[in-house]
């Protein structure tokens, strides 16, 4: 069966509007996994276009004063934010080996400071370097 000529930002821009795989395919006349193989790009762009859009707009009404808008603003969009964050930190490990994360790990114990049993503790804000010096050398 040849081709059918499918474009592309079509394809987005039904994806944008919400349309599942099967809606998209039976309007194009093509398969699902066609779709999937040929356009899997531009429908997950079409998808988080849609996102970026309802977003948006949530955002505004929030900051317009929609108490509702503005809760799930603060309870969806920046946990989902902070999911995606933790997902790739995760996949980032995930993907060192174990002598890489563990020269990582070298490197942070060797430059972050370590609070030690000899160290005196730092004094209403005044610098360690002013410790010890009678106050009465000091200009007022």
């Amino acid at each position: 069966m040849p081709r059918t000529k499918i474009d592309a930002l079509q394809i987005e821009e039904l994806a944008l509007i919400g349309c599942t795989m099967s809606e998209i395919s039976m309007r194009l006349n093509c398969s699902e996994e066609t779709l999937d193989r040929r356009f899997r790009e531009h429908i997950k762009r079409g998808m988080v276009r849609r996102m970026i859009l309802i977003r948006r707009e949530l955002f505004d009404r929030a900051m317009n004063g929609d108490a509702a808008a503005l809760e799930w603003f603060l309870q969806e969009a920046v946990s989902g934010q902070m999911k995606d964050f933790e997902r790739r930190q995760t996949a980032i490990y995930q993907s060192l080996g174990l002598e890489k994360l563990q020269s990582i790990v070298d490197f942070i114990t060797r430059n972050t400071d370590s609070p030690s049993s000899t160290d005196e503790p730092e004094v209403s804000g005044e610098p360690a370097s002013y410790r010890g010096k009678e106050s009465s050398k000091l200009p007022n």
